[in-house]
């Protein structure tokens, strides 16, 4: 029998309604996934030196020039901590380039219970 663990009481904001949203459709937090992390530029395409930066800290750099954003695929445990921490320290380093994060999303199956 599938045991739905309680759902942590996370901040009230966007970010907290997505992790709600995953928990209550059976997300597995005990295991690191691959998180895209969204980053918005005011004018494109985004500098080189933006990109070359995000490349040394990260192997995996998408850019999306039909949408206009630069995205970032990182394997980690999906906590709110590590996202909040993540798309402000993308938007730190990206700020003198006119870029900023503010989304993310993980690929993920919800969990189906059986009838």
């Amino acid at each position: 029998m599938f045991k739905i663990a309680m759902v942590p009481d996370w901040p009230r904001n966007s970010d907290g309604d997505v992790l709600r949203s995953m928990a209550k459709r059976g997300f597995d937090f005990s295991l690191p996934h691959e998180i895209d992390f969204n980053i918005d530029f005011q004018a494109w395409p985004p500098p080189a030196e933006a990109i070359q930066l995000l490349r040394s800290k990260c192997r995996d750099v998408e850019i999306y020039d039909e949408h206009q954003y630069v995205q970032l695929r990182i394997n980690a445990h999906v906590t709110y901590e590590f996202v909040i921490r993540t798309q402000a320290d993308l938007s730190e380093q990206m700020k003198a380039f006119g870029g900023v994060c503010e989304s993310w999303g993980v690929f993920y199956m919800p969990f189906k219970p059986e009838a």
